[in-house]
């Protein structure tokens, strides 16, 4: 686990996904990340840094857009459904700073479709656990 006090020294990580396994660069600029502190961050966190202008431009206009129409507040629960493929993953790394900067709660949902027969949402299958 990255420790953000330390972060904070390299860095503005509000601007940033950050992950177990890697940091993923949501707007470099605000960030204030330069190629030189993105190697020193790799080397004294052992982890990689990864930058691509196509997610910082996604992250960008999802910013704007969160804000211009208040869509998130401190607080709010979020539900993303997750099918595993690129656009539900995508948009779980666009908002786990949200989850740092406003305290949101991040709910990645699977639906089985019943695909081979089988419903685990019926109270026949043993395997439902009721919440």
């Amino acid at each position: 686990m990255i420790d953000l006090k330390e972060l904070k020294k390299y860095c503005n990580p509000s601007y940033l996904t950050i992950r177990n396994d890697k940091i993923i660069v949501g707007n470099k600029g605000l960030a204030r990340l330069s190629k030189e502190k993105m190697r020193k961050i790799e080397n004294d966190f052992g982890i990689p840094v990864v930058y691509s202008r196509v997610f910082e431009e996604i992250s960008e206009r999802m910013g704007r857009f969160v804000s211009k129409n208040n869509i998130i507040s401190p607080k709010d629960k979020i539900l993303v459904g997750l099918s595993g493929g690129k656009d539900s993953l995508a948009l779980l790394h666009l908002l786990e700073p949200y989850r740092r900067k406003y305290g949101v709660q991040i709910y990645a949902v699977t639906v089985d479709l019943n695909i081979n027969g089988i419903r685990p949402w019926t109270e026949s299958n043993k395997n439902v656990e009721n919440k």
